[in-house]
This record gives C-alpha cells, sequence and structure tokens, in this order.
C-alpha cells in the first residue's frame, strides 16, 4: 500500500466514523425531542441523574398524547 492508498483508507474511516457518529447523534435527538426527555438538571445533561431517575415524557409527547 503506497501513501497515496493509505490516505484514501483513513479518509473513508474518517467518513464513516462521522456518518455513524451524525446517525447516533440524529436518534438520541429524535428520542429525546419526541419520546422522552433526556436533559435533566440546570446545566443540561448529566448521565448520573438520567441512570438514577424515571425517565419524564417529553414535552412534544406530552402536547401530542400518545
Amino acid at each position: 500500500m503506497n501513501y497515496n492508498e493509505f490516505l484514501k483508507a483513513v479518509s473513508s474511516n474518517k467518513d464513516l466514523l462521522s456518518a455513524i457518529g451524525l446517525i447516533l447523534f440524529g436518534i438520541i435527538e429524535y428520542i429525546n425531542y419526541y419520546w422522552y426527555r433526556l436533559n435533566y438538571g440546570k446545566l443540561g445533561f448529566n448521565i448520573r441523574i438520567l441512570l438514577n431517575t424515571k425517565l419524564q415524557k417529553s414535552s412534544i409527547n406530552k402536547l401530542i398524547g400518545d
């Protein structure tokens, strides 16, 4: 593998990781917006609070009223 082939492989891996990251972010935001409120506390996202409390419905979910 020469240097140019190596750069192409690294670039495609970065693109793949970026795409996976964006998809995961989109899924988390979809859940946060439509189903459950994932940000608790004054500082926003806190994993300890999220894991130790019951999930609350999001504002949109309350308005739609499944």
